[in-house]
C-alpha cells in the first residue's frame, strides 16, 4: 500500500481506499498515508489508534449499504421501502423494486444477519465517538437495494441520527462541495459564486423538510419549482439582460 501511495504521488494522483469495513485494510490505508476512505469504520479500531489520526481523512461512510444489508428480505425492509416511496414519487414509480425483491437477492443465515447487525452498531458507535471527522455524503448507490437520490436521503437519515440535522445538512453542503472542490465549496463566502436552496419549512428542525424546496439560485439563474402537477413544467428566470441561449444551459444543469 505504502509503495502504491508512493507512486501515486510521483504522479500527482489522489488514492482513495474502499476498505469495506475492515479493520486491518483500513490501517494499513491510513499508515500508508491514503487520506480519502470510503464504507465504516469499526468502533473497535478506536483503542488501537489515536483520534487525532482522523483529523485530516475525507471519509465517506456509506452506512445505507450495510443498513439494507441487515435488514434485506425481512419486514423491517418492506417498511422501509414504502415509507421511501411516499418520500419519492419518481422512486415509487421508476425504480423501487417489488417486495420479494429482498428475499431473492438475500440469503443471510440468522447467525449472519445478527453478525451484520452487530457490525452496524459499531460503525454507529464510531461515528459517535469521534469528534473531529471531514465525513462526506456518500450514500454508496449502486450496491444491493441503494438506488439513485432515494440512497443519498436515506444516508442523511441515518447520519442526522447519531450527528443531528444542523451537522448533517453541513456535511451534505460545506463539507462534500469543498471536497469535489465546487465553486461555492457549499457556503456563501463575499466574491464567491452563491448557490442556494430556498425551503418553506427549516430542514434544520426535521430532514424531511428538504421536501419543501421551491427555489435553486445557482449564479446568476433561479429555478422554481412548483407544488400542483399542473405546474411541474418550472419557470428558468435569469437575470435581466441573459442571453436566451444561457437560459437554456442553465435549464438543463
Amino acid at each position: 500500500m505504502y509503495q502504491l501511495k508512493k507512486a501515486a504521488d510521483s504522479e500527482g494522483i489522489k488514492l482513495a481506499l474502499s476498505a469495506f469495513g475492515d479493520e486491518f485494510s483500513i490501517l494499513e490505508g491510513m499508515n500508508a498515508g491514503i487520506s480519502i476512505l470510503y464504507h465504516p469504520i469499526p468502533d473497535e479500531i478506536s483503542g488501537r489508534i489515536a483520534s487525532g489520526a482522523f483529523q485530516n481523512l475525507n471519509w465517506g461512510p456509506m452506512f445505507s449499504v450495510y443498513y439494507y444489508q441487515k435488514i434485506a428480505g425481512t419486514s423491517e425492509w418492506e417498511t422501509d421501502l414504502n415509507l421511501m416511496k411516499e418520500w419519492s414519487s419518481y422512486f415509487a414509480k421508476n425504480l423501487a423494486p417489488e417486495p420479494e425483491f429482498a428475499g431473492k437477492l438475500t440469503e443471510l443465515q440468522e447467525e449472519d444477519r445478527l453478525n451484520a447487525e452487530r457490525e452496524y452498531k459499531s460503525y454507529l458507535a464510531f461515528l459517535g465517538r469521534q469528534k473531529i471527522l471531514n465525513i462526506l455524503l456518500s450514500s454508496g448507490t449502486g450496491n444491493l437495494h441503494v438506488y439513485p437520490g432515494i440512497g443519498g436521503w436515506k444516508e442523511m437519515e441515518i447520519l442526522s441520527g447519531v450527528l443531528g440535522n444542523q451537522e448533517t445538512i453541513r456535511i451534505a453542503t460545506e463539507s462534500t462541495c469543498s471536497f469535489i472542490e465546487a465553486p461555492h465549496e457549499g457556503k456563501i463566502q463575499e466574491g464567491k459564486p452563491a448557490f442556494i436552496n430556498v425551503f418553506t419549512e427549516d430542514p434544520f428542525i426535521d430532514l424531511k423538510n428538504l421536501k419543501t424546496l421551491q427555489r435553486i439560485i445557482a449564479g446568476e439563474i433561479y429555478y422554481d419549482l412548483y407544488k400542483n402537477s399542473s405546474d411541474r413544467k418550472s419557470d428558468l428566470h435569469g437575470k435581466k439582460g441573459q442571453s436566451s441561449s444561457q437560459k437554456k444551459r442553465g435549464k438543463q444543469k
